[in-house]
This record gives C-alpha cells, structure tokens and sequence, in this order.
C-alpha cells in the first residue's frame, strides 16, 4: 500500500478501485494502482584487472497496490508478504536487510 504522498510525487494514476481488510475487520475501498517495485541488490564482480566491484541490479515485480485510507506521519509504503516473500530477510541489530 502507498501513501497519498507517493501517488501525488509520482503521479500515479488509479486503475480502479480495490477492497482491503484493515485491523477492525470492516472491509475499506480505495484506489488501486499498477507500479513496478524494485530493491536495489548488490552484487560482488570481478573486474578485467583482478579487482572486486560492488555493483547493484534491481530485482522485483510489478504489483497492483493499494492507496491507504489514511495519511501516516512515518511512513509512506507498507510491503506485503507478496514482496517480501521474493527476497531472503535478515533481521540483525535492529536493520531489517532485504536480499537474494
């Protein structure tokens, strides 16, 4: 989900609507977008001269989302386990690393 702020920065526009179930059970409408997600993922390559290079590719999807129903102060992106699931997660020392 993206909040109201990313729609307008972006210039996101809807393609419909879609149903979502938030904590109080009581199903919300809203507005439905199509966007490509990527994270960056750095990769080790060995260059010509013997020297090592981090280089970075993007991997992800393209995914339908959802506008939020709610202007948050902390956040803009909430990622489902849709996304997330694609990556290996690493929880250490308080940083939450995506990678693959």
């Amino acid at each position: 989900m993206i909040s109201e702020k990313v729609v307008q920065e972006l210039g996101f526009q809807p393609i419909g609507d879609m149903s979502i179930i938030p904590a109080s059970g009581e199903p919300i409408r809203t507005e439905s977008y199509i966007i490509r997600l990527d994270v960056p993922i750095a990769q080790n390559v060995i260059l010509p001269d013997g020297e090592i290079d981090n280089q970075f590719r993007l991997f992800g999807k393209e995914i339908e989302v959802g506008k939020l129903p709610y202007n948050p102060e902390n956040y803009d992106v909430l990622i489902g386990m849709d996304f997330i699931g694609l990556f290996h997660v690493t929880m250490y020392n308080n940083t939450f690393i995506l990678s693959n």
